[in-house]
């Protein structure tokens, strides 16, 4: 817990360089326009009013305009399109990185290394989507944010859904190729299927319904979270038997999950 509380005291010195400024939208709200473009120039790193900047004004008045005569309800105005796709989006990632498939992977890849009074598996799961989480963040939009998303999720649901197969038709299986394929689905699940939704979150909504969508999306995971825990908190994850339910309870939605996103989302 102290090691915990210094990291997110670190975090929120750091976090509060970037958050000193006020929102732009509030200000443009409060009738203070002049202000607006002032805290968009500082956001944008910029010395002057660009014509990016003026550009980003013009959109910011045009939908603090539409605000006002749209609905707060956030199943009106086409808002529930968004927030059923980006609810997918987040229930792909927790299918692909909870606390019943990770408990999984680091037994497996604990025993591969021999370890038995301490794990480190954890240390070298989360690096591996740590690393590649901020690298990808920087690079998304090159690749497109829709193919990264839909990609990640469907490939990372066919690798848990092969794995989930091969633990319920062999009643032993190699704990170096698991490993391996554990160690290369980190690598697949880290490139889209847990950053895009985090990305479309802060996109998808006009600044009225925002909150009340984003809360609400953020409710339906950590509900499904707690749902995983809850029914897997019991069990003995030292009993490879259990593995391949796991694995394909978690793989083949996420499939599923991929493919909708692939026909119905669209790219942004």
């Amino acid at each position: 817990l102290g090691i915990a509380g210094i990291m997110f005291s670190l975090m929120a010195a750091l976090i509060g360089q970037f958050m000193s400024y006020e929102s732009p939208v509030f200000l443009i709200r409060k009738g203070r326009d002049a202000e607006a473009v002032r805290s968009l120039i500082k956001l944008r790193l910029k010395s002057s009013e660009t014509m990016t900047v003026q550009q980003e004004y013009i959109d910011l008045r045009r939908m603090v305009e539409e605000d006002e005569v749209s609905s707060w309800s956030i199943f009106s105005d086409g808002n529930w399109r968004p927030l059923v796709l980006i609810s997918l989006g987040k229930i792909a990632a927790v299918l692909s990185f909870n606390a019943a498939v990770n408990q999984v992977r680091m037994v497996v890849v604990d025993e591969l290394l021999g370890l038995d009074t301490f794990s480190v598996s954890g240390v070298v799961i989360i690096s591996i989507r740590v690393v590649l989480g901020v690298a990808f963040l920087f690079t998304i939009d090159r690749c497109g944010r829709k193919p990264t998303q839909t990609l990640s999720a469907f490939f990372s649901g066919f690798m848990l859904t092969t794995m989930g197969g091969i633990y319920m038709q062999l009643s032993c299986v190699s704990i170096p190729v698991a490993s391996g394929v554990f160690l290369v689905y980190e690598l697949v699940a880290s490139t889209g299927v847990h950053l895009v939704p985090d990305v479309h979150l802060s996109e998808a909504f006009s600044t009225k319904k925002k909150a009340l969508s984003i809360a609400v999306i953020q409710l339906a995971e950590h509900a499904a979270h707690i749902a995983i825990v809850s029914v897997t908190f019991t069990w003995n994850f030292a009993n490879p038997d259990i593995y391949g339910a796991i694995l394909l309870f978690c793989g083949i939605p996420l499939m599923v999950i991929a493919i909708l996103l692939h026909v119905f989302l669209p790219e942004t």
